[in-house]
């Protein structure tokens, strides 16, 4: 919807996604620990659960022109 939203002011946007690729189970070890500490913003720990089955990989089919797969802070893939 943005591209064609953009795309009405004669605008072609070349957006490349970022998709980090990161294991639910490391994201739960993450907010557990976030939690205990002072001053950080508290999430429910079942939050990751539900957040991890909405999760849609990004597709070209967006209007991305390319696509990196991010995991463990390195680009592990590309697709164009």
């Amino acid at each position: 919807r943005f591209f064609d939203e953009v795309r009405k002011y004669d605008v072609n946007p070349t957006v490349t996604a970022y998709y980090f690729d990161t294991d639910v189970m490391e994201c739960f070890k993450r907010v557990k620990i976030r939690n205990t500490k002072e001053g950080e913003l508290y999430l429910p720990e079942e939050v990751v659960f539900s957040y991890n089955e909405k999760i849609i990989k990004p597709e070209l089919t967006e209007g991305f022109v390319k696509i990196n797969i991010v995991k463990d802070g390195t680009i592990v893939n590309t697709i164009e």
